[in-house]
């Protein structure tokens, strides 16, 4: 049978990520983007990044840098600024209709969470178990952190947003500097075996190109770095006393955002950073999905059909709700289109999200009517149900068992392998996407209902019971503990963990059991 090519990346789905994810080709071949951003000349390093006798090395800022490492639990700030509220002339798009149905905008999080701009951390529950236990391995899969918008209206170009640290902001904060400095003596050092060779290693360009991870996104995942570091490398000695770097697992999707988001992830939680070492693997794929680990091509075609399905079904839910009409012929009409030209729903959310996460004004017309925050509250509350419509729809719970099938496997495979001792590998972190994350959340029955904030995250701990030759897990969606919530770890809770038989039983048995076959390969090229 004749492998088809990859599916997984054009999915049709409101959800902003699955589908036109590349960077435009304009930044050249492929998503390779050439660093343009005012230099330190000599392009200064830390000490430890590569020998003296290859770049010189700037005494203070080395001091510095390993202070700052020493003191990693310090978070970097995030500059955040209250949403601001600008004066139009223009009426209020909903003036003379009839009254709303606000049960949407009230069920919906605050658009605030999704921006993650307060980069709250300090409530996580990461790295918390009884005594009597020990950590064996960590997985975390992230969504990457804050971007340029992947999407604009027709003949309405998106604010000129910078992806480049502040140069003053750098002067002044030595953590950062120090990050900086790093990221600029790695320039072009990656491991030649990696498929990042020559990428760039942080945002550096003066003005955002689409979909590009801003300063702010590389911020959001240092800060996620510190934390992790702080619970796994500092209170659990997970690499015990001399770290290697085969003991470090990471990958990334093929995209700048998600590769430049582990990077700046890794820096902040790795005890010693040193890409020439550390092989960041490049995935093709939006599930992880390993062709040696599942013994054949990673496509599944049956895919598109099941998702398209279940799209529909949220998509109809939602053009039906109360004041979705009257809400999209009033953005119409601000853009000065019909109807049927507009983006779909998360696109122009995408859009008006790029305004609001940046405190920027809404757009206006020549007339100067507005897009309101009102309107764009009330279509966060449409995204909101669309995201609930679509994770309880039974098509899509089969689209999500069947694409993270391999990955699940792969996991579980992994997690026996550090439980059973044979493997140096103790962390494992996968750089992805909000739709890599919304499956997660459905096949695990734990932490959906809501569109994947920026610098989102899913971990899951393997931990040892030192009387017992037991392995249990601990599942958490953005440092909350969910492991009682898991579908399959439903009454069998022991100590707040989950044994890792269900674990490997649910993967191996029940994961697939939405569908009449379990084989894998057969389902996959099977009509939906």
């Amino acid at each position: 049978m004749k492998a088809l090519g990859p599916v997984t990346q054009n999915l049709h789905s409101f959800l902003a990520e699955e589908e036109d994810m590349r960077e435009p080709s304009s930044i050249g071949s492929k998503t390779i983007i050439k660093l343009q951003e005012l230099r330190v000349n000599p392009p200064y390093q830390l000490a430890n990044v590569l020998s003296a006798t290859e770049m010189p090395v700037h005494d203070a800022i080395v001091q510095e840098t390993k202070h700052v490492k020493a003191n990693q639990n310090v978070l970097v700030p995030l500059m955040v600024d209250k949403i601001s509220t600008v004066k139009r002339n223009s009426k209020s798009h909903d003036t003379g209709a009839s009254p709303r149905d606000t049960s949407v905008r009230s069920e919906a999080p605050p658009i605030s969470d999704y921006c993650n701009r307060d980069g709250i951390l300090a409530a996580s529950q990461e790295g918390i178990a009884p005594q009597g236990y020990d950590l064996a391995s960590v997985h975390v899969i992230t969504r990457h952190g804050d971007r340029s918008p992947m999407y604009t209206f027709n003949r309405h170009p998106n604010p000129r947003l910078t992806c480049q640290f502040d140069p003053q902001e750098v002067k002044k904060d030595a953590q950062l500097a120090a990050f900086v400095t790093t990221m600029r003596g790695w320039e072009g050092h990656q491991r030649e075996d990696s498929g990042f060779m020559s990428w760039a290693l942080y945002p550096g360009r003066k003005v955002c190109d689409t979909s590009q991870l801003s300063a702010v996104g590389a911020k959001q995942m240092l800060n996620l770095g510190y934390l992790m570091h702080e619970r796994y490398v500092q209170n659990w000695r997970l690499f015990g006393h001399n770290f290697r770097a085969e003991q470090v697992l990471p990958r990334s999707t093929e995209y700048s955002r998600t590769y430049q988001s582990a990077i700046a992830f890794l820096y902040a939680f790795l005890p010693r950073f040193n890409l020439t070492d550390m092989h960041v693997k490049r995935v093709s794929n939006l599930f992880f999905c390993s062709e040696q680990t599942l013994s054949a091509p990673c496509t599944c075609p049956v895919l598109r059909s099941l998702k398209k399905q279940a799209d529909a079904v949220a998509s109809s839910a939602v053009k039906n709700s109360s004041g979705y009409d009257t809400l999209v012929s009033a953005v119409a009409n601000m853009y000065d289109m019909p109807v049927s030209r507009l983006p779909r729903l998360w696109a122009m959310m995408d859009v008006f999200l790029s305004h609001t996460c940046n405190s920027l004004p809404l757009p206006c017309n020549k007339q100067g009517q507005c897009i309101t925050p009102k309107m764009v509250s009330e279509l966060w509350g449409h995204v909101t149900n669309y995201t609930k419509y679509l994770i309880t729809d039974e098509r899509y719970k089969k689209y999500a068992s069947l694409a993270l099938h391999p990955f699940l496997t792969e996991i579980v495979e992994q997690m026996k392998d550090a439980a059973n001792g044979v493997t140096d590998t103790r962390f494992h972190l996968l750089s992805g996407h909000d739709a890599t994350l919304v499956p997660l959340t459905v096949v695990f029955g734990a932490g959906g209902g809501t569109w994947p904030r920026y610098a989102s995250r899913f971990v899951l701990e393997l931990y040892s019971r030192k009387d017992i030759s037991e392995h249990y897990i601990r599942v958490l969606h953005d440092g909350k503990d969910l492991t009682h919530e898991v579908s399959f770890c439903r009454g069998h809770i022991h100590d707040g963990m989950c044994p890792l038989k269900r674990f490997a039983d649910f993967v191996l048995r029940d994961n697939l059991r939405h569908f009449d076959e379990s084989d894998y390969i057969n389902l996959c090229y099977s009509p939906s």
